[in-house]
């Protein structure tokens, strides 16, 4: 491999880098604000366009950002609200950023890169996880700009600030990280229904599977089993590891399913009233309260962080904003919903899942009912579309020039 191939992948980890970190990690966005974040990640996207400016041209997914940046126009004259905060335009760059990249990048190779960025992210973070749970290694206390108070160790949250008991990575909660997570698998998907994965990836992957268990997230188990049924249906596994796999896919799903049957935090969620639970009750109060404010303006919404809305908010009850979908819906009516399902369900086709696509459909409503999401990059992976989807050549380049040069040391 030559020394400006190893720069290209090294700037290229660097611009994927930003792109997970813009995606919700809770100490990136606590020391440069989510504004700085989004602006980074613009940066790098402005940047990633003109080094891949021979990517550029076709790729009409680029009109979702101008739909949504009309629905916005529209909503503020209709409603006639000022701006209580930043979160529109934060919207917009997020968007723009993320469009920069993922237009320019081939599928694969930008899902290998993304694939490794979150699996050392992972592996690093699941013994520190289980160390600082234990009280082995010392903690330290962050209060981000929102007067939000964290417990964190390096860059993992553990707490805000008494301690999770479960994984949750770079990211503000266990939730959050499940849906990273959940979408390198669903990226993968094809590869593992296909069993074409090497030594390496396979353990990538089984270290991104543990990583969605520890985070005991009811809405990631959800997600993980519409994943393994899925792969179960639509296998093109022949021969030998057929049987293999299966046995192995119906071992995670026996594991979810005993988790969900025993622990306290899913079963307050599940099975406990709202009485008893206060996280159930404040979910349930959001997701009431979202669509009463979404029937009260569906054409237009209430607008994007505007005084209206944190008015019909604090009218209807709405008091954190933890259904993505929901909350987006009743920003900007059901127009944003419409062309947010249509340009999902026409990029995700080309993935040529078959049956498998209407169960990723599915695990983006449930990655998105549960949090607040939906403005981070790593959502844009299914809006937006790939320069290309079925070339192979810079992926396996790399990976044979890598062998070579292993051979040659030996």
């Amino acid at each position: 491999m030559t020394k400006s191939e190893k720069r290209e992948i090294r700037r290229d980890y660097i611009i994927v880098l930003l792109f997970v970190l813009a995606s919700g990690c809770t100490l990136w966005a606590s020391t440069i604000r989510p504004a700085g974040a989004f602006l980074l990640l613009l940066a790098a996207g402005l940047t990633n366009s003109r080094i891949y400016r021979k990517n550029r041209g076709g790729n009409n997914s680029v009109y979702y950002i101008y739909w949504i940046a009309a629905m916005c126009m529209i909503n503020l004259i209709a409603i006639q609200s000022p701006y209580k905060d930043n979160s529109m335009m934060g919207y917009i760059v997020s968007l723009s950023g993320a469009y920069l990249i993922i237009s320019r990048f081939e599928f694969h190779y930008f899902v290998r890169l993304l694939t490794n960025v979150v699996f050392y992210i992972t592996l690093f973070g699941i013994p520190i996880y289980i160390l600082g749970t234990l009280e082995y290694i010392p903690v330290m206390r962050l209060n981000t700009f929102d007067s939000q108070s964290y417990s964190y160790i390096l860059w993992y949250t553990i707490g805000w600030p008494n301690f999770f008991y479960r994984y949750s990575g770079i990211w503000h909660e266990p939730g959050a990280c499940q849906i990273v997570l959940n979408t390198i698998l669903w990226l993968n998907f094809d590869k593992i229904r296909r069993w074409q994965l090497d030594k390496n990836e396979k353990y990538k992957i089984f270290v991104i599977l543990l990583g969605v268990i520890l985070t005991e997230s009811t809405g990631g188990y959800l997600v993980l089993m519409a994943f393994i049924a899925a792969v179960a249906l639509t296998s093109k596994i022949k021969g030998q590891y057929k049987a293999l796999i299966t046995i192995c896919l119906f071992v995670i799903a026996l594991t979810a399913i005993v988790i969900i049957f025993t622990n306290p935090v899913i079963q307050a969620k599940l099975f406990v009233s709202t009485n008893e639970s206060e996280s159930k009750a404040t979910r349930l109060m959001d997701i009431y309260a979202l669509w009463d404010m979404t029937l009260d303006s569906p054409m237009f919404g209430q607008g994007i962080g505007t005084n209206e809305f944190w008015e019909m908010s604090k009218r209807y009850g709405n008091t954190t904003c933890s259904s993505g979908i929901l909350t987006y819906l009743a920003s900007l009516g059901f127009p944003w919903l419409i062309v947010t399902a249509y340009f999902c369900y026409k990029n995700i086709k080309r993935l040529k899942l078959g049956m498998a696509t209407y169960f990723l459909l599915a695990s983006i409503v449930m990655m998105q009912m549960n949090e607040k999401f939906i403005e981070y990059p790593i959502t844009s992976i299914f809006i937006f579309r790939f320069y290309s989807y079925n070339n192979y050549r810079r992926l396996w380049k790399y990976q044979l020039l890598q062998f070579v040069s292993i051979r040659r040391k030996r």
